[in-house]
């Protein structure tokens, strides 16, 4: 790492360091430095996801913890593994916290979390709700590992490889560095593996496998635990329009040529209108539309291709459904990709 110096117009290289010589230790330090500061951390690795809770078993017939659980916006389980240096049994550690977190449904799920975070299970499951695209209900359907440590054997990458090639299991290791000088030291974090290219077709690889169902088998079922009446009453009256969706995942559509430009996801006492891609000005649009202050309403997506809004009352779904039936059907969209949002009509749909 060079340090710059402006006035001189010259690089000085600041030392590398490692954990070990400067007396950081992997759980009282590292782990306690990420879980304190998770936001900066995960966005320095360009990951988006939601830390859930640190040292959690993930069976109780193991004493071994998981050291960090998160879960992405697709409600992928996130095992991350904190290393010091480096260990052959790295991936295969993570491997095993995979597998045993796959046996857990969504209720024993969020009541595993609880018990070891100090948060109750309501509380988790409204940060699910809120961070998840599918809700609390989509959590924990599949599980990917990240790695991190100062290095990786070659067993280790070359597991991971293979793992991710041939059976799409989404593997990703990141290398930190350590560097300093005697007043202030600066952690940085590379991804070794994968590629930065192979990152995209990693996580097609990965949502292209089965993963299990929510627990809602129908429409009525799905309604039934949304307190909300106004969002109950807009979700009957656009199914018995004929509006298409999920009600495994809560979810109504609005298409254009086979793909979600636009899609409502209910919770139990508000709902989340998504559009897929940007227009200019959107943003103040809908803050217009809907009359939401700015926390209402946030840009989201790998890309930062997606709007995210909350809607509460009649009169915000109904100025939702104007505008996504209305004024935005011919609206010209930029940066319209819908991070694998494939058409899904063949699945369980519409009106059961």
């Amino acid at each position: 790492m060079l340090k710059v110096d402006r006035a001189a117009k010259t690089f000085s290289r600041l030392p590398n360091k490692t954990l070990s010589d400067t007396g950081i230790l992997e759980r009282s330090d590292l782990q306690a430095m990420i879980a304190a500061s998770p936001t900066e951390f995960f966005a320095e690795l360009g990951e988006r996801v939601l830390l859930l809770a640190q040292e959690l078993r993930p069976d109780d017939v193991v004493e071994d913890r998981i050291d960090l659980l998160a879960v992405d916006e697709d409600g992928a389980s996130v095992i991350i593994e904190l290393k010091r240096g480096n260990h052959r049994m790295h991936l295969l550690q993570a491997i095993s916290y995979a597998g045993m977190l796959a046996k857990i449904d969504k209720g024993a799920f969020v009541e595993r979390i609880a018990q070891f975070s100090a948060k109750a299970a309501s509380q988790i499951e409204e940060e699910l709700e809120d961070f998840v695209e599918g809700g609390a209900t989509s959590s924990n359907q599949s599980q990917r590992i990240v790695l991190i440590a100062e290095e990786f054997d070659y067993s280790v990458l070359i597991s991971a490889e293979w793992l991710s090639e041939h059976y799409g299991v989404d593997v990703r290791c990141y290398r930190l560095k350590l560097a300093g000088d005697n007043s202030v030291e600066f952690l940085s974090c590379e991804r070794v593996y994968p590629p930065a290219e192979l990152t995209e077709q990693a996580t097609r690889v990965r949502t292209g496998f089965t993963r299990k169902k929510p627990h809602f088998k129908n429409w009525t079922e799905a309604l039934a635990g949304i307190e909300n009446k106004d969002i109950v009453e807009f979700f009957k009256q656009e199914i018995a329009n004929g509006r298409t969706g999920y009600p495994e995942r809560r979810i109504l559509n609005w298409k254009e040529n086979g793909h979600r430009r636009f899609w409502m996801a209910a919770r139990k006492n508000y709902a989340y209108g998504w559009q897929m891609g940007r227009f200019e000005g959107d943003v103040a649009f809908w803050r217009s539309m809907l009359e939401c202050d700015d926390a209402e309403i946030a840009v989201v997506g790998k890309n930062d291709n997606r709007v995210r809004f909350r809607l509460r009352t009649a009169a915000q779904v109904k100025a939702f459904r104007g505008a996504v039936t209305g004024q935005l059907a011919a609206q010209p969209f930029v940066n319209a990709s819908v991070d694998y949002d494939v058409d899904e009509d063949s699945e369980e749909d519409s009106h059961s």
